[in-house]
């Protein structure tokens, strides 16, 4: 008889154990479900950021303030290094930059 209910008490101990598995489980797959959403949300935070750096850049640029539009692109690198757009226009306005002074110290000269 004592076995029995050792017996007993040793499939429910496992029961219980099988359920806080699931659980558990359960729990994982919701804790990377929301981690994956708090990614998800970082990263269009982080690429309204880089996209409104990038714009404002480019708005300096096309206004020919090249050396605003100069630190703008380089913060756009430095939140996204990959982003291509700002490299290119980065380079762009280095060079306009770099005629702009040249005309100025000719100007100076004059």
């Amino acid at each position: 008889k004592e076995a029995k209910e050792a017996e007993k008490k040793i499939k429910q101990a496992k029961k219980k154990e099988k359920e806080k598995e699931k659980q558990r489980e359960k729990l994982a797959k919701e804790i990377a479900k929301a981690e994956k959403l708090r990614d998800a949300a970082e990263e269009k935070l982080l690429m309204e950021r880089v996209e409104g750096c990038y714009l404002e850049g480019r708005d300096c640029y096309k206004a020919r303030q090249y050396g605003e539009a100069i630190k703008l692109f380089q913060k756009t690198i430095k939140l996204k290094p990959d982003y291509t757009k700002a490299s290119r226009y980065l380079k762009k306005a280095r060079k306009k930059w770099e005629k702009q002074k040249e005309k100025e110290s000719k100007k100076k000269l004059d």
